[in-house]
């Protein structure tokens, strides 16, 4: 029995008298916890410089400006204050758990808190479950973390996740512990993972730090697309014959060319929002599909490939005018869709 003069046996160094001996009701595992979320939630409350506060509202308005068609202003400040503490300024992160760790605190909470102070920037395919924990491999590495499941935690087996994360050995070796923006998607043909990874290969940064430094905020707007793109999949049950014929053209004269597009989702919610909302009228669905190539090309999706006009329209086997006639109307409609796709003129 523990006596009231005994060290707590909470790790604190304290007497149990002057500890937990009125918590006997509360595990000591609850109070641990507790303890570190008042730890992450006191990086926020640290005073700040001027110099420091200016240069994280450059992040937020840029934030902000590419995410607010798929966040609230609490969901992007989430995300921009974790990446601007744990990614970009790591240095912030690192300078305070260095005053949390000169504090006195509970054994148990300091070897946790030891582990922290390297974030992980986490992208990785769930591959299945092990001993109740989710296991998840990297995609640009070749790290397996850990992540406990929790309640409606959406961990299907071949889903992506991402956001920042730190590590948490109390589940074991190459345990995680998530913050607030962690996103999963689904990603059944790795469509996604090899979009990033095609995305990583061109950044010319050798390392994945490097590159989720610069372009983390393209990684979440990818992710955020990509479930927009769940919705206009619905919309594809919707659209006519003609214009199903003129989609199944449009990707079978890709193929022949042997191109791909840089943003293949970006590309084919264009293309079905375009027919579903506007109605364009036309009888040959080669026109469309050559007025999205070209309208496509004016705006660079398929980086440096190009085509003359003349040249494309006998590849469709239709006139240049009709083809110029129903570019200029997608064009106008990409223009109209800016904010939402990160595209804003074509080329001149």
């Amino acid at each position: 029995m523990i006596q009231r003069n005994d060290p707590c046996p909470c790790g604190s160094g304290k007497k149990y008298k002057r500890c937990c001996i009125g918590k006997n009701e509360v595990s000591i595992d609850t109070l641990v916890e507790e303890e570190l979320q008042r730890i992450l939630a006191g990086m926020y409350e640290q005073p700040i410089t001027p110099a420091i506060h200016a240069e994280y509202e450059i992040f937020h308005r840029e934030w902000t400006t590419k995410l607010s068609s798929f966040w609230d202003a609490k969901e992007i400040e989430y995300a921009v204050s974790e990446y601007f503490f744990y990614v970009a300024r790591r240095d912030l992160w690192k300078r305070y758990l260095i005053k949390v760790l000169n504090d006195p605190i509970r054994s148990a909470v300091r070897s946790v808190v030891e582990t922290w102070q390297e974030p992980v920037i986490l992208l990785g395919n769930i591959t299945g479950e092990k001993n109740g924990l989710v296991v998840i491999e990297e995609v640009l590495g070749d790290e397996t973390y850990y992540l406990e499941k929790q309640q409606d935690m959406p961990v299907e087996k071949d889903s992506v996740v991402f956001g920042v994360a730190l590590r948490d050995d109390r589940i074991g070796e190459n345990g995680i512990f998530i913050l607030n923006s962690l996103l999963f998607v689904k990603d059944g043909n790795h469509s996604f993972v090899n979009e990033i990874t095609k995305f990583a290969e061109s950044s010319g940064f050798d390392k994945s730090d490097g590159f989720y430094k610069t372009h983390m905020i393209d990684i979440y707007h990818r992710i955020l697309s990509r479930s927009e793109g769940s919705v206009l999949d619905l919309l594809k049950d919707e659209l006519t014959e003609i214009q199903q014929e003129a989609v199944d053209i449009f990707y079978e004269k890709l193929k022949f060319l042997k191109i791909e597009a840089d943003h293949p989702e970006l590309m084919g919610n264009i293309i079905v929002t375009y027919l579903y909302e506007k109605q364009p009228n036309f009888k040959k669905p080669e026109v469309i599909a050559a007025a999205f190539l070209h309208a496509l090309l004016e705006f660079n999706m398929f980086d440096d490939y190009s085509m003359a006009q003349s040249e494309l329209a006998k590849l469709f086997d239709v006139s240049v005018s009709s083809v110029t006639n129903q570019s200029g109307r997608i064009q106008e409609f990409i223009v109209g869709m800016g904010k939402n796709i990160g595209i804003s003129e074509p080329n001149k």
